[in-house]
């Protein structure tokens, strides 16, 4: 099933043109990478998604009731905010039908019993609908998430806005993860982690229900999350159907096939200049009409063929800034408890 379609999205910021032709999908289940060198709009494609900024152009199809999730920005929040209360906010509807079930029980125990078998059989209809949402076991789930990204008992009692870039950014993907969206749109989700905490989130997402369209320099990350590759560049986008390794190898083959067509054209069209040359001097010389039409229907022929665009050998070492390096964290922080 298709959760959501791009069609020919273009973005201008001022006279510059960002994105001139995105087209892509986005299926269920599928782990997405969305790569690209700096500057070329990645970042911008999910403001469109998640509606932060409009396309000047184009079309987004959407699946109904679509919940799309973004890491991206730091929320702010009051000052008072634990991490908990952060984690806690992925959770408000269960919080609303926990409020309501704690009414019905305070009503239990002061009904009569002509109102209390109906009472009764509304808190098990209730009690049944928080039981399907997952409502008993949000601790386990909240402590599976924290353990799994390195978050401490510690850090878990204090004040967010008193945490470091990297330890926010953590907290907002550990409650991005517990919301569970249909999308799960990550920008550079594995900056600020730990490798433990890195492996821990691979195994995570190539298990997760949803859909996920992950922005990513981290190759190794890639390789071991991602099944499709879509590469924004010059405004547009290609699609390679495969993981990273498979893209690099792919990019190499199209460049190379491109490059290849373009100087068999080169041939061509040379050859048919020279043709159309000659034909205009046989005219001349003969003062014939006959070889200048032809010249001319040949010019036009020429004029109206599609040029295929010449590539530079040196893009085969697609330079999107990946490291070359093994593995390492960026940022290594707080106890495992």
């Amino acid at each position: 099933m298709i959760e959501l379609s791009l069609k020919n999205i273009s973005k201008y910021y001022g006279a510059h043109q960002i994105l001139s032709n995105i087209s892509f999908e986005l299926k269920t289940k599928e782990r997405v990478g969305l790569i690209g060198a700096n500057g070329t709009g990645k970042t911008t494609i999910f403001k469109i998604i998640t509606g932060e900024e409009p396309q000047d152009s184009g079309e987004i199809n959407k699946r109904k009731d679509l919940k799309i999730g973004c890491l991206r920005q730091i929320p702010v929040y009051p000052d008072g905010y634990t991490v908990e209360d952060v984690l806690n906010t992925s959770f408000a509807e269960h919080q609303k039908v926990q409020q309501k079930l704690n009414q019905l029980e305070h009503q239990m125990t002061s009904q009569s019993s002509s109102n209390l078998e109906n009472t009764i059989r509304d808190y098990g209809k209730l009690q049944q609908t928080f039981e399907e949402m997952g409502g008993y076991q949000i601790e386990l789930d909240i402590n599976r998430i924290c353990n799994g990204l390195n978050i401490s008992r510690d850090l878990r009692q204090r004040k967010f806005n008193l945490l470091s870039g990297g330890e926010k950014t953590t907290t907002i993907l550990a409650q991005l993860l517990l919301k569970q969206p249909d999308l799960l749109l990550l920008d550079e989700p594995s900056n600020h982690l730990d490798i433990e905490s890195l492996e821990w989130l691979e195994e995570y997402l190539k298990q997760y229900e949803g859909t996920v369209c992950i922005i990513s320099h981290d190759r190794y990350f890639l390789d071991q999350v991602v099944t499709r590759v879509i590469e924004v560049e010059s405004g547009e986008c290609n699609v390679y159907h495969g993981d990273y390794s498979y893209f690099m190898k792919e990019k190499e083959r199209r460049l190379m096939e491109q490059f290849e067509q373009y100087q068999n054209q080169q041939k061509k069209i040379k050859a048919i200049e020279k043709t159309i040359k000659d034909l205009k001097d046989w005219g001349n010389r003969a003062e014939n009409p006959k070889f200048h039409k032809r010249a001319a229907s040949m010019q036009k022929r020429l004029d109206k063929m599609e040029k295929i665009e010449k590539v530079a050998l040196e893009q085969r070492k697609v330079n999107l800034g990946f490291s070359d390096g093994g593995r390492s964290s960026n940022e290594v922080f707080v106890q495992r408890n």
